[in-house]
């Protein structure tokens, strides 16, 4: 009897195991991340013995400014695309395109000398402009 799998597709990756750092590299990153800490805090202070309170203020200001800008861009830029998405029709089956092309991207009439499935085909498609409008031919340009 052959053995059956399930396939589900919402976990496509393999399960990994979880691995948990031993206690003593546990102590370790805690030891690093508070001496980053500490030059993080000394390095400040280093920084505000040299400047003048005016500055500090300026710089507290312009930091205030930007994040009260950030958040609003960011907050326009997700109501915007909810509203778009509100918007939307709702889209229950692909959407229909039309294959008939009369005109390029700059409104120029556009004729096709074969079938589309012809051209489509081809390993070579000649495009050439004929009395104002681009005609579209199978293969290379016959020589005399």
């Amino acid at each position: 009897m052959a053995s059956q799998q399930v396939h589900h597709a919402s976990n496509v990756y393999p399960e990994t195991p979880e691995i948990e750092a031993k206690a003593g590299w546990r102590v370790l990153h805690l030891l690093l991340a508070l001496a980053g800490w500490v030059l993080f805090v000394y390095w400040w202070l280093i920084v505000f013995r040299r400047v003048t309170p005016t500055e500090i203020r300026f710089t507290f200001i312009f930091l205030a400014v930007a994040v009260v800008v950030i958040v609003l861009v960011t907050a326009f830029w997700v109501l915007h695309n909810k509203s778009l998405f509100r918007r939307r029709n709702l889209r229950v089956r692909p959407i229909e395109a039309s294959t008939a092309i009369k005109h390029d991207s700059i409104g120029r009439r556009v004729r096709f000398a074969e079938s589309r499935d012809t051209l489509a085909d081809s390993a070579l498609v000649r495009v050439q402009m004929e009395a104002g409008e681009k005609v579209y031919y199978h293969g290379l340009l016959e020589t005399p």
